[in-house]
């Protein structure tokens, strides 16, 4: 399903690959790194942000590291 501003703040009840999911809030969030946003059920807003944070850690520690060798 594709979320809107408009649906923020909504509670859903959905069924995904894992199971069935009940009073689920619709959140915005985004990626204080690189202003990527999300807009969706909160569980899954929590993985968008941790795989941000993720890959943006990952980002930073090959920039270091290409800085220490030159």
């Amino acid at each position: 399903m594709k979320y809107s501003l408009d649906d923020v703040g909504e509670i859903i009840e959905y069924e995904d690959k894992n199971g069935c999911i009940w009073n689920e809030k619709i959140v915005a969030v985004w990626c204080s790194i690189c202003s990527a946003e999300y807009i969706g059920p909160m569980n899954e807003a929590g993985g968008f942000l941790a795989r941000h944070e993720y890959f943006h850690n990952w980002e930073f520690k090959q920039e270091t590291n290409e800085e220490m060798v030159a």
